[in-house]
């Protein structure tokens, strides 16, 4: 377990990302983390939005991308039905696991193996 590691939350400020003002946001500050440290534990805090477009999912998956190949990961927590549905639709829930709430994304992020105990 990587106890000692510091997890990273970013608190998606936007009730949905779909506006270009929204993207550009989301991107630059995600863009920003996995620049800066691509070992970064990111837990993404989605518990205020309610709606995200494909180019949001696509900046999701890039800054995945960045933070895999450097040895970090990202888990999501407090998303809704909705977007749920749109993560498990395009098979990015199998990339970025969802958990409930804030202490689970930094218990799974810690975990050696990805597993909540």
């Amino acid at each position: 377990m990587r106890s000692d590691a510091t997890v990273i939350v970013f608190c998606v400020p936007f009730s949905s990302i779909v506006r270009d003002e929204e993207l550009e946001r989301f991107d630059s500050e995600l863009t920003a983390i996995a620049d800066k440290d691509p070992s970064a534990l990111l837990a993404i805090d989605f518990s205020q939005t309610f709606h995200i477009s494909s180019r949001a999912l696509g900046i999701l998956a890039v800054t995945r991308k960045k933070l895999n190949k450097g040895g970090g990961r990202i888990v999501l927590f407090g998303t809704n039905p909705a977007i749920e549905k749109v993560m498990k639709v395009t098979h990015l829930d199998t990339l970025m696991p969802m958990v409930e709430d804030r202490t689970k994304a930094e218990e799974l992020l810690r975990a050696e193996d990805g597993t909540v105990r």
